[in-house]
């Protein structure tokens, strides 16, 4: 929740997060991916109740 805050609505970059935070690239990278995965499969569920 707080990569998708700093990378979506604050708009910071990866680089600048990885500092921030102390986590690699690849790490940032992976959860993103996960994240993005988990609100698309809510969003499908949601789409297909009504």
């Amino acid at each position: 929740k707080d990569l998708f805050i700093k990378l979506y609505v604050e708009e910071q970059g990866v680089e600048d997060i990885s500092k921030e935070t102390g986590l690699k690239r690849e790490v940032i990278y992976n959860r993103i991916s996960r994240g993005k995965r988990k609100i698309k499969k809510m969003t499908d569920i949601t789409e297909n109740r009504g």
